[in-house]
């Protein structure tokens, strides 16, 4: 299944690391297993755990939860790398809005 590039990864470029943050800040309000991540941004497992020590270093994932042997993340909302970048995502959706059009008094 193709995953349609979002505006932010668009204007950033097509990385696995930007494919997860895109992946997590979409769904910011939930947790996720690694492997839950990897199938939401479209990546594979593998390639995932080849970058997951940057995520974690930069403070950009922090573990929520566990069940089992499974951990839990979810993107860090008060990183300010993060911040920025949901910033950027939300003035990327804004300039590409389409405008209103103001209506016409045809009267």
């Amino acid at each position: 299944m193709a995953h349609e590039k979002s505006l932010l990864l668009k204007f950033l470029g097509d990385t696995p690391q930007l494919r997860m943050v895109d992946f997590l800040l979409a769904h910011y309000r939930y947790d996720y297993s690694k492997k839950e991540i990897s199938k939401g941004a479209g990546i594979a497992v593998s390639t995932l755990y080849k970058v997951w020590g940057d995520l974690e270093d930069f403070g950009i994932v922090t573990p929520t939860r566990a069940y089992g042997n499974t951990q839990l993340f979810r993107i860090n909302t008060e990183n300010p790398l993060v911040k920025e970048l949901a910033k950027m995502d939300m003035d990327l959706i804004e300039m590409t809005a389409p405008r209103e059009t103001p209506m016409i008094n045809q009267g």
